[in-house]
């Protein structure tokens, strides 16, 4: 037995268990564990694997609204998987990693077997051990007990939880006892597969008028039952009660009570619902009259204290909790009683005796200042002088004011009493977390915790941004006139952020507060902010009064919320303050207010938000985005450069004499101080602190103006929307990328700049910076080296300093993957903001007023430090702790490949990063490298460690421990990944084929203008032999098959090996179409082929990397072809092989024993639409247009060109002089062209009207695939059925004889007019190709005779 007691035991590891356990940790309980018998959401997972939710999903929780099928606060499957309906697949791999993000305590394989009371205690027995536990919260769901005993024979049906996939089932007729949710589910999918279904209710929830869709089908299940399929394949039988099931031989005999019998070959489906696991635990609860279990109103046992039921079984009453959007509501209230029981009873009597105390102190002072101020009331005489009766009347009113607040403070003990009373004391009223102990000692009648997270549960959303923003990075202090004014910077609520931090603690320090808010956005803004500043004095301003429509309305609104927030309110343009404005807020500050009030009355009753434009569509916004980072990154990269080459000279012809004069004549004490020169480098202040203001600080100030722009004019926070779902699996946010940048200029801004990250994204922030951000300093110097080595080797300095950057890119991100927390990471981490910022032209002075501060930062906090690293690095220079740093690393060198004079630069650019102008001379490298070799020295010595003026800075932002930590790991990655880059490229330089174990044979001189064959004997006497024009595969006993390289048409031989190396096509055997008899060696072989291709990728990709692969298929990529990504071929070839065994029709429909029925096709085709061109000049009208057609033509040319176009339904059909389009929705659609019978899909149901000519259609190809298979086969039926009716239509409207006479004038009449119709359902069905006669003899029965 576990010795140990937990808090609560919660059952089962679906919905509910993972909710309820969420709730348990957000309550502050840590003590419980979360039992499941397999893992966490195996139900979901045993679900079909078409089954998805009825309930759509939708991420609404930045508006308030929690995602119907979320669980928690902040959590959205919408988001996460990405799909509206997920399946239970997808369902319960959100689980896992919701449980994984809140790091529940779980037990998986546990299977518990009984629970019983033993004392104040519950003994929970489970297979593997006992445990014990003060709360058991029973979540254990009802999937896995399906309800089987509804009938007489139920044991002979199977039911629907027990299917793993409905295109699994064999038959082609089934009998469905159940019509709601699950069995129209079956139904539907059944009918999808061309399946005749029979759907049995004993009631007709399909035609329930309940909105509750815990009684009636959902909305969801009502219009799937509307599609064609389902409509055509399934017949329903409401009001039908099923009496009993049997066997009879091979077939299945279902009885309604009614008496009727309906038969079947495949075992009936059983959709009865499910009886629910709350029965394994019945002992424990009172039933209802239902059967369900009687709970209180905090869902717990009324016999049984401390027993809890969670999930889809909770009824109260009439209502049904069986949806997670239901259940989910009652989570918090299972909380108060089990958080209440779980504080220790030595606590609650203490803090009693506390309140006790306090009531009775407080009842005799309130008494006592009333009784007084009712006295001096009654009392009073008429004062001679007016101060003297201001005076009493002062005393009198503070008096009552101390009354009526130490009267509030005795309504709030006696709640907090009654809480006691009720097992609820310490729990926040507003979020149901516990209150810090620390609190209560000093509080003990609060009843919200510290954080206020009252918002935050009634917006459910996560920690994220309101859309009250600052502009600075740390609090700023000025003075004006007689007024010190503390700049804070924005406040994120229910964030830990560094700045949230700093703007909290001025404002708890300070008692007068100008509160600005936005006036878009301003009921959101004070219910955020007003609980802030309860009690402090201040005032409030309103900025983007612009935005407001200006009018009485909106000023009675402001007039409104000052009266009930009780200061005033001052509305402007912060962009255009004036002078009144000013001295407004002067007033305001000098004469302040109290704020009185946490929550409001009143209301503005406006949101104004910009419409969306290109940055918020989801396929160009983060590209857009992403332009806009970089670019201007790399243009004031490039100008900062010019610059900096343009002041080097300058300042170096003025600081030279100055630095021979030191080193001439000077005292050797300054001589090491100011230049340190050792050889051709100094590393003195003389040397080093002028070129740091010539390279670093252009870069710095052209980066802050950008940015700046980017800030002022809104631009900012619409790129860090659309960075963020890019950045999140590297644990950063959008925001971060920002930062990341400011690094390019200088690393101090940007490490300071992140006092704004969350705490979880901070860590992945800094690194980032540290590791791949290259400063002024460095990249200037990396350009330098890879364009000499570029010189020296005759490669393209473009593509090395491409290449470079590429792999920094690539390094940086793998870095902050491997090394950011889960937490970082977790895709429920949504970048919340409240409002769609508006964009606005920057003015000049916000502009300046943006980038200032980083130029502020670089002067006044980089500068200092640098200083201290030169002095430093000339010390260390002095003392030759560098050269022999040098030496000693010299070795280590040829790990990377380099030679070791490439040790010096690496050393000194851990000191700062220009040391990598050492890999440099003024004609190429300082020695002998290859390009290889420079790029491994330039990004070894960039990234090995961050200079010492980064460094210093990220220990003084985190502690120097987290930063000892960071350096250890970024340097082990940098080596890493520098060793990866030295040696990775370092591939088979030799040919692939022959190290796999080809045999070459080359062309004989009579040949001499042919490639290489390749040969390579397999296992089993197969060969493979590849030749530049196809391959092929042999197998003895089964012959081979040769493969063409420009189309997938295999053809077959009955050899098995080649005599002769196929130098052309003319040295094969004599290849054909496989005969019936043959079709299964074919087949075999095919995949056989497929299988080795396959394999050989996999190799390809596992030896040589996707790199090589993407390399190769660069070379291929002319722009016309298409390509299959390199990582996909892999896949790419597995699918084809699936699709062709799922149906070897795949693989001979071009080339097979439909060849025959093509050319049929395609003679019936082209007469066809000869056809309809007649029926539109019909004597009597236009038949297409009688039948429904539309008609559409092009204006735009003197060619007349026209469309019929229909739509009934979910059908659309077109209809031209050169073919014919078919589409339904959700299949896509099929286009059969007028010339041959060669159907063509793509995934459009419905084209654009402007169509009217072959070049104006869209992409239509062959299907891939399984699913573009099944839809493509499902509209070829359709369409010819729907071309085989529209002729009965005609025959039957205008008679036979009109068609006859159409089909007599075409110039190649071909079928005859009265079995048109039959010739079009021939070809529709399936199997037509295995007749037993020959297809061109059938075909004869439609033909016109000769």
């Amino acid at each position: 037995m576990n010795a140990k007691t937990y808090d609560v035991l919660v059952v089962g590891g679906g919905a509910a268990g993972v909710g309820v356990s969420i709730a348990l940790k957000h309550a502050g309980i840590e003590n419980f564990r979360l039992l499941d018998r397999s893992t966490i959401g195996a139900s979901f997972a045993s679900w079909p694997a078409e089954t998805c939710f009825i309930t759509p999903s939708f991420p609404t929780n930045s508006i308030g609204m929690l995602d119907l099928n979320s669980i928690a606060i902040g959590v959205s499957p919408a988001f996460s998987l990405g799909v509206e309906h997920p399946t239970g697949e997808e369902y319960a791999a959100h689980l896992r990693g919701v449980a994984e993000f809140f790091e529940l305590p779980i037990f998986e394989h546990t299977d518990v077997k009984r629970v019983t009371k033993v004392g104040e205690d519950f003994r929970v027995d489970t297979t593997e051990e006992t445990l014990r536990a003060k709360h058991v919260i029973w979540a254990a769901g009802e999937f896995q007990y399906p309800r089987l005993n509804g009938f007489v024979g139920s044991e002979l049906c199977r039911h629907t939880a027990t299917i793993p996939s409905y295109e699994e089932l064999e038959g082609d007729d089934f009998v469905i006892v159940g019509g709601y949710e699950s069995g129209v589910d079956a139904a539907y999918h059944l009918a999808y597969r061309d399946k005749r279904v029979r759907l049995f209710d004993k009631g007709c929830p399909w035609d329930d008028e309940s909105s509750d869709p815990s009684v009636a089908l959902s909305t969801y299940s009502r219009e799937r039952m509307q599609a064609d399929w389902f409509v055509d394949q399934v017949e329903l039988f409401p009001e039908t009660p099923i009496a009993s099931v049997a066997r009879e031989g091979a077939k299945y005999e279902i009885t309604t009570q009614d008496g009727r019998r309906f038969q079947t070959s495949v075992s009936p489906l059983l959709a009865g619902g499910f009886e629910g696991s709350h029965k394994l635990v019945a002992d424990l609860f009172e039933r209802r009259e239902d059967g369900y279990p009687l709970l209180s109103e905090h869902d717990e046992s009324t016999i049984v204290r401390g027993v809890f039921l969670c999930g889809p079984a909770v009824r109260h009453e009439n209502h049904v909790f069986c949806f997670i959007y239901k259940y989910r509501q009652r989570l918090r209230l299972l909380m108060p009683p089990v958080r209440g029981s779980c504080m220790k009873k030595l606590d609650l009597e203490r803090y009693r005796q506390q309140l006790l105390a306090m009531r009775a102190r407080l009842r005799g002072d309130t008494q006592s200042l009333s009784q007084r101020a009712l006295d001096a009331a009654a009392n009073s005489r008429m004062p001679i002088h007016m101060a003297e009766r201001g005076t009493d009347e002062a005393a009198r009113e503070c008096d009552l004011m101390l009354s009526q607040q130490e009267a509030s403070t005795l309504d709030r003990i006696e709640a907090a009493l009654e809480r006691i009373e009720e097992g609820v004391f310490g729990i926040c009223l507003a979020t149901g977390k516990p209150i810090p102990k620390a609190r209560l000692d000093a509080v003990p009648y609060a009843e919200f915790c510290v954080k206020y997270a009252e918002q935050l549960e009634r917006d459910g959303r996560s920690a994220g941004e309101t859309n009250f923003r600052g502009s600075t990075v740390i609090v700023e202090r000025y003075r004006s006139g007689s007024t010190e004014y503390i700049d804070t910077p924005g406040i994120l609520r229910s964030s830990d952020t560094e700045t949230t931090r700093l703007a909290l603690s001025a404002l708890a320090e300070n008692d007068v507060v100008l509160l600005v808010v936005q006036a878009t956005s301003l009921d959101q803004d004070l219910s955020d902010m007003l609980p802030l500043v309860i009690g402090k004095q201040g005032a409030m301003v309103v900025t983007y009064w612009d935005k407001v429509q200006q009018g009485e309305a909106a000023q009675e609104a402001i007039e409104r919320l000052a009266a009930d927030v009780g200061v005033k309110f001052i509305t402007l343009d912060a962009r255009q303050i004036s002078g009144p404005n000013r001295q407004e807020i002067a007033n305001a500050t000098i004469n302040p207010s109290t704020f009185r009030k946490a929550s409001l009355t009143a209301r503005a009753g406006w949101r104004i938000e910009p419409k969306p434009g290109w940055m918020e569509h989801h396929i160009v916004g983060p590209l857009l985005a992403v332009l806009l980072l970089f670019l201007p990154a790399l243009a004031t990269i490039y100008g900062a450069n010019k610059v900096a080459d343009l002041l080097h000279p300058i300042v170096a012809r003025v600081f030279e004499p100055a630095i021979a004069t030191v080193n001439a004549t000077w005292p050797s004490w300054l001589r090491i101080v100011l230049t340190a020169q050792q050889g051709e480098f100094g590393y003195g202040l003389l040397n080093m602190g002028p070129f740091l203001l010539v390279w670093a600080f252009p870069t710095v100030l052209m980066f802050a103006l950008i940015l700046g722009v980017y800030k002022a004019s809104g631009l900012i926070e619409r790129m860090n929307v659309a960075l963020h779902p890019l950045m999140r699996p590297f644990g950063l946010s959008g925001r971060d990328v920002v930062r990341v940048m400011i690094g390019f200029g200088c690393n101090v801004p940007a490490v300071i700049s992140t006092r704004s990250c969350s705490s979880c994204s901070r860590g992945p922030a800094i690194s980032a910076i540290a590791f791949g951000s290259a400063c002024s300093y460095q990249l200037p110097a990396t350009l330098a080296v890879l364009s000499g080595a570029a010189v020296a080797t005759g490669t393209s300095a473009v593509s090395l300093t491409g290449l470079f950057l590429t792999y920094l890119l690539i390094t940086t991100l793998v870095y902050l993957r491997l090394t950011s927390s889960s937490q970082a990471r977790s895709s429920l981490n949504v970048l919340m903001t409240p409002s769609r910022p508006f964009m606005q032209w920057p003015t000049w002075s916000a502009l300046w007023r943006e980038a200032s501060g980083t130029v502020r930062q670089f002067l006044l906090q980089a500068m200092p430090v640098f200083i201290l690293i030169c002095i430093a690095a000339s010390l260390l220079a002095h003392a030759g702790v560098l050269d022999m740093a040098s030496r000693i690393l010299g070795p280590v060198m040829g790990a990377f490949d380099l030679p070791s004079q490439a040790a010096l630069p690496v050393v000194l650019a851990s000191v700062r990063k220009d040391g990598i102008f050492l890999l440099a001379a003024d004609d190429g490298p300082s020695f002998p490298m290859t390009a290889a070799q420079a790029l491994t020295a330039v990004y070894l010595a960039g990234v090995l460690l961050p200079c010492l003026v980064t460094a210093m800075t990220i220990g003084r932002e985190t502690g120097w421990k987290p930063t000892s930590r960071l350096l250890a790991r970024q340097a082990r990655f940098a080596i890493l990944f520098a060793l990866i880059l030295a040696w990775g490229s370092k591939w088979p330089q030799g040919n692939w084929l022959l190290e796999l174990g080809f045999d070459r044979i080359e062309p004989p001189v009579d040949r001499d203008g042919c490639s290489s064959v390749y040969t390579l004997m397999l296992p089993c006497q197969r060969c493979v032999v590849l030749r530049g024009f196809g391959v092929f595969y042999g197998a003895v006993l089964r012959g081979g098959i040769f493969l063409p390289r420009f189309e997938f048409l295999p053809r077959y031989t009955t050899h098995a090996t080649l005599e002769l190396p196929p130098w052309s096509d003319e040295d094969l055997p004599k290849l054909s179409v496989p005969k019936d008899s043959q079709q299964c060696d074919s087949v075999s072989l095919t995949l056989e082929l497929i299988d080795w291709i396959r394999n050989y990728e996999s190799t390809i990709v596992k030896h040589l990397g996707v790199e090589y692969r993407r390399s190769t298929l660069l070379r291929w990529d002319n722009g016309k072809r298409t390509i299959v990504p390199a990582e996909e071929m892999a896949r790419a070839w597995r699918l084809l092989g699936i699709s062709i065994a799922e149906d070897c029709r795949v693989l001979f429909s071009q080339c097979g024993t439909v060849w025959p029925a093509r050319r049929f096709g395609g003679k019936l085709m082209e007469q066809q639409v000869w056809c309809w061109g007649r029926d539109v000049e019909y004597s009597d009208g236009n038949l297409l247009v009688g039948y429904g057609f539309e008609r559409h033509r092009d204006c735009s040319t003197d060619e007349r060109s026209t469309c019929y176009r229909l739509d009934r339904g979910q059908i659309h059909i077109a209809l031209w002089g050169f073919g014919m389009f078919y589409g339904c929705r959700e299949l896509g659609g099929l286009y059969l062209s007028r010339f041959e019978l060669f159907p063509t899909w793509a995934p459009v149901e419905s084209l654009a009207l402007e169509i009217h000519w072959p070049e104006d259609l869209p992409v239509f190809a062959r299907p891939r695939g399984m699913f573009e298979w099944r839809c493509a086969r499902k509209l070829w039926k359709s369409s010819l059925l729907w071309i085989a009716n529209y002729e009965t239509w005609v025959r039957d409207t205008v008679g036979l004889d009109y068609r006859r006479d159409c089909v007599k004038t075409w110039l190649r009449p071909y079928v005859r007019a009265d079995k048109a119709p039959a010739a079009w359902r021939f070809l529709s069905r399936r199997g037509w190709e295995h007749q037993d006669q020959p297809l061109p003899q059938v075909f004869k029965r439609f033909t016109i005779a000769k």
